[in-house]
This record gives C-alpha cells, structure tokens and sequence, in this order.
C-alpha cells in the first residue's frame, strides 16, 4: 500500500464518529489523524510525538484539513429556518445562519511517521 493510499484512507477513517488514532500501520511506517480544532489537533500531535519517538517512529508529515459543513447539514439549516420562520416569524431564523458562518467544525491533523532505516527494536 503507498502513502497516498495510506492518506486517502485515514481520511476515509477521520470521516467516521469514533475514528481510531492510528489508522494505518506497516511496521515501517504508520498514519495517525488527530481530531479537534488547530490548536487542540496540535497539542494533542505535540504529546503523542514524544511517546512516538520513544517508539522509534518520527514524523515525516503533516497536514491540517479545516473542518466543513457538509451538503445535508446546509439544506437542514435551511428546512429548520423555514419552520422556525413559520412557527415563531420574525429573523429568529437568521441565528442558524450566523452560527453556522461563526462556528466551524473541527478539522483533522494528519501525521505520518516512519521509523528510519536499519531500526531496531529495543528489548525490554
């Protein structure tokens, strides 16, 4: 498996609710996808680093991928503002709106690691 494949499925794997952090290994090398906003995503990478490395694995990418509201979640907001305009009038309606341009979901932090050639286990 290449490591574009190996990208390709840890976003197919960051899609899902309960997404494992390590979404792909080899013995060689491995994917982690770390879940949050920038900030939380890169603390979260920063301690997961060091435990990592004590591993033998070091990370040789990264990529950040902002979170976004999909197609469903954007006609919902439109139905909900037609109901809550029918049920409650006035520009009530207008705050799903600005929620949704104000508040963005979390995105992914994805990080590959390798453990450099001639790697060898420590026993113990």
């Amino acid at each position: 498996m290449g490591f574009m494949d190996m990208l390709k499925e840890s976003y197919r794997y960051a899609k899902t609710p309960q997404a494992a952090p390590v979404v792909r290994e080899d013995g060689r090398s491995l994917v982690k996808v770390y879940l949050g906003s920038q900030n939380s995503a890169a603390m979260k990478f920063k301690t997961d680093s060091v435990k990592m490395e004590q591993q033998g694995y070091l990370p040789i990418s990264q990529s950040w991928s902002p979170g976004s509201y999909g197609c469903s979640s954007f006609i919902a907001a439109i139905l909900l503002c037609i109901i809550i305009g029918f049920i409650f009038g006035g520009y009530f309606w207008l705050l799903v709106f600005f929620y949704m341009l104000i508040i963005k979901p979390h995105g992914n932090l994805t990080v590959a690691y390798a453990r450099p050639t001639g790697y060898v286990a420590e026993e113990g």
